[in-house]
C-alpha cells in the first residue's frame, strides 16, 4: 500500500499491519515517506526508550522493526551489543508471526566471551552478552532470537548460522560491528536472498575514522559492481540499501 505524506496514528499501524502479508521488498520511496511523520507512531514514544541502551538512532530502530515485520524469510544480526537493535528487530519478529533470527555478538576482547565494556562512553556493561539476554528477556522477546555467542567468523558460530538458515534464506541483514563488513558478506553471502534488504552502521562514524573509511569503501564499490543497491544513509550514520545478487 502507498504511505500518505501526512500520516496519522492509525496509517502507521495499517502500514505495519499490511507490511506482514506484503510480498514485495520496501523500497526507498516507502522509507522516506514512512519517516517523514514518524514521531507520530503509536510504538515511536516506545522505541524512544530503547535509546538508553543503543547508539542508533529512533528512525533506524523503527527501520528495523518495520523490516523486521516485512521480512518473510531470515534475519541475520551481527554486532547487537547489549541489544538496542535487537529489541527493533525482535519487537517486529514477535508482531510479525515469527521467522528465523540469528544474532551474532562477541562481547568481547580478542577471544574472550562475554566480556566487559565499562569504560564505553555511554553505555558501560560489565557483561555484554548478559546485558543482551537480560535487555531482550525485559521486553519478552528473548524466545523469538537466537543468540550465538562468538565472533562471526568463529567456525562454530558460521556453522550455527548455517544451520539455523537452512531452507530459509536471509532477507533481512543487519551489521553494527567492527567494520568488516566485506568478511561477513562474503562469509555469509550463499545464505543471503536477491533482495535482501541490508542495514549497514558506521557508513558515517565520526570518532571511528577507521570503521567509517572501511564500511564506505566496501559499500561503495559493491553498489559500483552492481551487486548492491543503495537507499540512502539515515539516523546518525547507518547505511540502507538491498542486495541485488
Amino acid at each position: 500500500m502507498a504511505f500518505p505524506q501526512s500520516a496519522t496514528p492509525e496509517d502507521y499501524l495499517a502500514f505495519d499491519a499490511a507490511a506482514v502479508r506484503r510480498r514485495k521488498p520496501i523500497d526507498r520511496v516507502e522509507i522516506d515517506a514512512y519517516l517523514k511523520s514518524i514521531e507520530v507512531h503509536p510504538y515511536y514514544a516506545k522505541m524512544a526508550t530503547v535509546k538508553d541502551i543503543s547508539m542508533l538512532h529512533v528512525d533506524v530502530l523503527m527501520l528495523l522493526r518495520l523490516f523486521a515485520r516485512a521480512t518473510r524469510g531470515g534475519i541475520l544480526e551481527i554486532g547487537p551489543y547489549i541489544g538496542g537493535s535487537s529489541i527493533g528487530i525482535g519487537s517486529g519478529v514477535r508482531d510479525g508471526g515469527g521467522r528465523p533470527y540469528a544474532s551474532v555478538e562477541h562481547g568481547g576482547v580478542e577471544e574472550e566471551i562475554g566480556g566487559t565494556y565499562r569504560d564505553h562512553p555511554f553505555y558501560p556493561s560489565s557483561n555484554i552478552i548478559d546485558d543482551l539476554k537480560k535487555n531482550l528477556a525485559a521486553e519478552g522477546l528473548g524466545s523469538f532470537v537466537s543468540i550465538f555467542p562468538g565472533k562471526s567468523d568463529t567456525p562454530s558460530v558460521v556453522e550455527k548460522v548455517f544451520e539455523l538458515f537452512r531452507g530459509s534464506p536471509i532477507e533481512l541483514l543487519f551489521i553494527d560491528a567492527d567494520g568488516a563488513v566485506d568478511r561477513d558478506m562474503e562469509l555469509y553471502r550463499p545464505l543471503i536472498a536477491k533482495n535482501c534488504l541490508l542495514v549497514f552502521d558506521d557508513y558515517t562514524a565520526p570518532g571511528a575514522e577507521e570503521k567509517e573509511q572501511r564500511v564506505r569503501r566496501v559499500v561503495d564499490e559493491e553498489v559500483a559492481r552492481g551487486r548492491l543497491e543503495s537507499y540512502g544513509v539515515y539516523g546518525w550514520g547507518t547505511w540502507i540499501g538491498r542486495y541485488r545478487g
